[in-house]
């Protein structure tokens, strides 16, 4: 948060490693905020990697952005109510930019009666189902992406690849049963000159912290998800909506979802990364004893009994591995 500390502390430093730092920031999906704030110090010599990996991202994201505005602005006009998630909607809401946060696909949330609708308006927008295990095998009608998951996964082809766009349906976020409540819980923001429907302040957190604690904790994330990311996303989140966070609202929101033991463990997760950013009165209302459903995890709400911290788990990715 202190860009002059920051760029003070860049202009002194000697012998510093620019290639470990495009590596690192890459490997925990940083770079586009790296970039920003380090630009004008990167040596002559290793532009030529910087800068045309940042524009290239940038322009891919914008590309990505302006299809999901577009599928927004389709299903509104025909009465089916969508709501993007993730990418470029946490970018804009996080950092006052839709394209600052990296992301690699559309995350939309739709309702199980109006995927045959939305299947339509995907396909409008040269978006078609696929399967498990097929880049690009089209189906004849939206499936699920293999038998026991929640999305539908659709894809986009490009000259240069293809872009991916996944529609979340019930069982969203994995421990969410309730999904109605979000499709009411929704606040307008403006991107790129257009209003688009996302999630308010307090839903915007929850999945937050989900997929925090889900990429931090569960075993599909520990072994290919884990990175600092989200807890960047996190801490810049906190900083800018604290005040308008209804923490006790949110705590019982979160004890409904299941997820109350979660948000405590992503919570002191985030205090031990960053120092004190989270008042402990307020993690005290997310303690997992507090919880009126049956709990899998340990008491700290961790998933599995880490022997190892927080940090060394995000930035040593052969010990976190090997003790898993």
């Amino acid at each position: 948060n202190n860009i002059a500390f920051l760029e003070e502390n860049l202009k002194n430093l000697n012998n510093f490693d620019w290639e470990v730092l495009l590596d690192q920031s890459l490997r925990h999906k940083i770079f586009p905020i790296i970039f920003k704030y380090t630009n004008t110090f990167i040596p002559d010599k290793l532009k030529s990697k910087y800068l045309p990996l940042y524009f290239e991202m940038i322009a891919r994201r914008r590309e990505m952005a302006q299809d999901c505005i577009n599928i927004c602005n389709t299903a509104m006009a025909n009465g089916v109510q969508v709501i993007p998630t993730k990418g470029f909607v946490l970018s804009k809401l996080i950092y006052d930019n839709p394209y600052t946060r990296s992301y690699n696909d559309i995350d939309i949330l739709v309702k199980e009666t109006d995927i045959e609708k939305v299947d339509s308006i995907l396909q409008s927008h040269n978006y078609y189902s696929r399967v498990f295990g097929s880049s690009f095998k089209v189906t004849p009608k939206p499936i699920f992406f293999y038998p026991e998951s929640h999305d539908i996964h659709y894809n986009k082809k490009l000259p240069d690849g293809e872009v991916g766009c996944r529609l979340e349906l019930k069982r969203y976020m994995w421990s969410f049963s309730n999904v109605a409540d979000f499709f009411k819980n929704t606040q307008t923001i403006k991107i790129d000159n257009s209003d688009v429907e996302v999630l308010n302040i307090n839903y915007s957190f929850l999945l937050l912290c989900s997929y925090a604690y889900n990429y931090t904790e569960l075993p599909y994330g520990v072994i290919s998800k884990n990175c600092l990311r989200d807890y960047m996303d996190l801490l810049m989140f906190f900083n800018k909506y604290n005040s308008l966070i209804e923490w006790n609202e949110l705590a019982k929101l979160s004890n409904k979802y299941e997820i109350l033991h979660k948000i405590y463990c992503v919570m002191n997760y985030l205090n031990a990364l960053y120092g004190d950013v989270v008042d402990i009165d307020v993690i005290q209302l997310f303690r997992p004893h507090l919880a009126s459903y049956e709990i899998n995890a340990y008491e700290n709400g961790n998933f599995l009994q880490w022997k190892t911290d927080i940090k060394t788990r995000l930035f040593d990715d052969e010990q976190r591995l090997l003790e898993y």
